[in-house]
């Protein structure tokens, strides 16, 4: 007897067949995940670029002329803008495309 149970295929035990029913299921709850995921992170990109370009804004009215190091935090809040605005776009256009 437990010769048998040992050469029985491994799947047939433990496994049963998914429904088509099923599958259709798993798929759209998996779609689901990913587009609320995929939609985050757009929007995490999106501040990211709008906060750079207050904290560029603010910086260039207030500090202008009295910050030793202005042109160089101008650039490195221009260019931190300027990347979160390609992922944004990127991600934006990826999903577009998709």
């Amino acid at each position: 007897m437990m010769a048998m149970v040992c050469e029985m295929p491994r799947k047939s035990i433990f496994k049963t067949p998914m429904t088509n029913a099923e599958r259709q299921l798993r798929h759209r709850s998996k779609i689901r995940k990913l587009t609320y995921k995929s939609v985050k992170e757009h929007e995490g990109w999106k501040e990211a670029t709008i906060a750079w370009a207050v904290c560029a804004s603010i910086h260039r009215e207030y500090a202008k002329g009295k910050d030793p190091f202005f042109t160089t935090r101008q650039k490195d809040f221009t260019r931190h803008e300027n990347d979160a605005r390609e992922k944004f776009l990127a991600l934006v256009k990826g999903e577009v495309e998709s």
